[in-house]
């Protein structure tokens, strides 16, 4: 670990020092579209998953964003054999340092809609000692929520922001969505 921390430093530096100096277009582009890979844990059945969402954003002004996406994932890791998600989101963000500059440091709330369907093995039956057959469980359920989203997005040119993500979700249902991961977003 001493080895890798002065490199860590540097690479820490050197990101702080060129968000500092990078040039800014004088009129920023209003209108995103992003993609997100997360790795989440859906609260339900404890599923490990890998979700990719797709937003499209509108820069109202300096401070506000409002944005909506759709995303989707699949886990067979967890309390279920599967389990399957797609979701709807409305979201507005607010960026405390003005989003016109080339970081973006950003917070979201909003409201979220979500179809989850699950497959599990609910029993399994043995004759003589010896596996005979199982029985399985299917549920399919539509729960709705709130969304509390924190990002960072830093412009790498005039139309290419990366980005890093943790969001929370909470439904009605009870499930509680909890996760990170990058974005790549393109302003048109």
């Amino acid at each position: 670990m001493k080895t890798n921390f002065p490199l860590f430093l540097s690479s820490i530096f050197i990101f702080v020092s060129s968000s500092l100096w990078a040039q800014v277009p004088d009129n920023p582009k209003k209108l995103i579209g992003k993609l997100s890979l997360d790795y989440a844990l859906l609260g339900s059945g404890d599923m490990h998953t890998v979700r990719m969402e797709n937003a499209l954003e509108y820069r109202v002004n300096p401070y506000f964003t409002p944005s909506v996406s759709l995303g989707i994932a699949k886990s067979d890791r967890g309390f279920y054999i599967s389990s399957s998600m797609i979701q709807a989101n409305a979201n507005l963000f607010f960026s405390p340092f003005r989003n016109d500059k080339p970081n973006d440091f950003r917070i979201g709330v909003g409201f979220a809609g979500m179809r989850i369907s699950d497959f599990l093995e609910s029993a399994q039956y043995y004759e003589n000692g010896q596996y005979s057959y199982s029985d399985y469980d299917f549920r399919q359920e539509n729960t709705y929520g709130f969304n509390l989203i924190l990002e960072n997005n830093y412009q790498v040119s005039t139309h290419v922001l990366v980005g890093l993500r943790l969001n929370y979700q909470l439904f009605d249902s009870g499930d509680q969505l909890i996760g990170g991961g990058i974005n790549l977003g393109f302003q048109i």
